[in-house]
């Protein structure tokens, strides 16, 4: 009898895990689809005008060397693979309306298959071109005075490494943990709806 009664005590004393209603669902779905394309019409807006940018400053500029010609034209490569690597993940994230528990669940997981592969093949590609964008660029502006040379290679190379190896990392990080936290929240309501 007196188990009894510690099975009631601790039952009445177990606080229920408050599930969201649909409306909380729904509206944490729309918020994290409209964050993401945010992001990703910003990323896309910002590539399409550095690419402009830089044509014009090729069809304009007179007496640029040919490294900062091609340091230009590579930039604009990295701004378009880009864009066009958001344009494709906007598409995903457009196409998707409203979805279940279960569904965006999967939606999450194949966005950190995503994640991963852009960090692992695009986000190098993409990064190789700005570097070499970055190396190419101040040749012409830097070349007649060693010094000056020095002081701006050391620069650009501080910032390469930098953008290589702590901000890249960090970034990826940060957002898998984000995505994460994400995914076990949908697990647990998962799990507790069943």
């Amino acid at each position: 009898m007196e188990d009894l009664n510690n099975l009631k005590s601790l039952w009445q004393s177990a606080a229920p895990v408050e599930l969201p209603d649909a409306a909380t669902t729904r509206q944490t779905i729309k918020q994290f689809r409209g964050t993401k394309l945010r992001n990703k019409v910003l990323s896309v807006g910002v590539a399409i005008f550095i690419i402009l940018l830089s044509l014009a400053v090729l069809i304009t500029a007179k007496n640029l060397w040919t490294s900062t010609q091609a340091a230009i034209v590579i930039n604009m490569c990295s701004c378009i693979v880009l864009a066009v690597t958001n344009l494709r993940s906007m598409k995903r994230f457009i196409r998707g309306k409203d979805y279940n528990n279960v569904e965006f669940l999967q939606f999450l997981r194949k966005t950190k298959s995503n994640q991963i592969r852009y960090y692992k093949r695009t986000e190098v590609i993409g990064l190789t071109l700005v570097t070499a964008s970055s190396l190419l660029f101040p040749y012409q502006f830097t070349v007649h005075s060693m010094l000056i040379s020095v002081i701006i290679y050391t620069v650009v190379v501080g910032w390469i490494l930098t953008l290589w190896f702590y901000i890249r990392p960090r970034s990826f990080s940060k957002h898998g943990r984000k995505l994460d936290a994400e995914m076990a929240r949908f697990e647990e309501i998962i799990r507790q709806t069943l």
